[in-house]
């Protein structure tokens, strides 16, 4: 009786099944176009299933962004003017054989 429970838990309807996946392919070929939409609010599957793929993606943006912050915190090193003109010289200057 329980495996029945969660199979019925585990099953989404058809529209939130389509909601989610017609957001997925806005957030993976065109993610700028969230930025200026306005979701859904209403309560309905085909809301719940949009919102839900959305929010998915936000979160992954957000941890790939922390991420890169602690990466360029731990290992990046900001690069001065000075810096700047030292590489470009040594890549000016010729090889003598």
């Amino acid at each position: 009786m329980e495996k029945r429970n969660n199979e019925e838990i585990l099953r989404v309807s058809e529209d939130y099944k389509k909601a989610y996946n017609q957001a997925d392919k806005l957030c993976r070929h065109m993610p700028q176009v969230l930025k200026g939409l306005e979701l859904p609010k209403d309560g309905s599957e085909y809301s719940k299933g949009f919102n839900a793929r959305v929010e998915l993606y936000q979160l992954e943006q957000l941890k790939m962004k922390q991420a890169y912050q602690k990466f360029h915190k731990n290992f990046g090193r900001s690069i001065s003017n000075k810096d700047k003109e030292k590489e470009k010289d040594r890549g000016d200057k010729e090889i003598e054989k």
